[in-house]
């Protein structure tokens, strides 16, 4: 962990040498990644500019992720201030997180509305709702321990899974093994992570999916961003 006035001094550094940064959100589970030049450092205090989906989920979420070759790991920044139409933000705080975030290589997007699961252990049919899905894996919110008392799923048991996407007419049915189970304290509430297991039919379901739910959320993203650049430009 490097100490903050050693964080600052690799910041100037890189403004001095003209090397960008990249910055790294998330959006409905869509990975929002660019380049960010640093434009001023004071105090504590970042200037960056972005890319305008970039500083849109700066704004919304209040933070970011940003990431160089000549940083030890991943730092999470506050997000203190955003100017959408000059697409800058004032980042600080800068807090290692390890170098796991931005790995993902596979594309996962929460549904937009609700889409109906049942999955089938061998023994039960739990109805779920989808969480969020890749090509290789999803999660799942279930209730089964409100309908049975308990839940009997555990790490490593293979599933079959039934979903309802928008792209098909018929239920797309998927086999996969758990890879992990989470309750949520307090409440019945299970969230199931499941990986995918081989199934070209499947896939082209999923694709078609997934890339119709990414266009969708770059047309929101577009649509907030007018709205807040317009918004603030009522105010210059």
């Amino acid at each position: 962990m490097l100490p903050p006035d050693e964080k600052m001094s690799k910041f100037r550094r890189l403004a001095e040498l003209g090397q960008p940064v990249k910055l790294i959100n998330n959006y409905r589970g869509f990975p929002i990644i660019s380049n960010a030049e640093i434009d001023a450092i004071e105090d504590a205090f970042v200037t960056l500019k972005t890319f305008e989906y970039q500083a849109v989920c700066m704004a919304l979420e209040g933070f970011t992720y940003l990431q160089h070759t000549t940083f030890p790991e991943v730092y999470r920044c506050t997000t203190v201030s955003v100017d959408i139409p000059a697409r800058s933000a004032v980042v600080t705080e800068f807090t290692g997180v390890g170098n796991l975030i931005g790995k993902r290589t596979y594309i996962r997007v929460q549904p937009k509305e609700t889409i109906p699961v049942e999955v089938y252990d061998g023994e039960h049919r739990i109805p779920g709702k989808l969480a969020d899905i890749s090509t290789i894996g999803m999660g799942i919110y279930t209730l089964a321990t409100f309908i049975y008392s308990r839940l009997e799923i555990h790490e490593g048991d293979e599933l079959f899974i039934d979903l309802k996407l928008p792209v098909a007419d018929m239920p797309v049915r998927l086999q996969g093994r758990v890879a992990n189970v989470i309750r949520q304290e307090g409440e019945y509430l299970h969230r199931l992570g499941v990986k995918i297991l081989p199934n070209p039919e499947g896939e082209v379901w999923l694709r078609s999916y997934i890339s119709a739910r990414q266009e969708e959320i770059m047309r929101e993203l577009s649509m907030i961003y007018d709205s807040l650049r317009s918004e603030q430009l009522k105010g210059y």
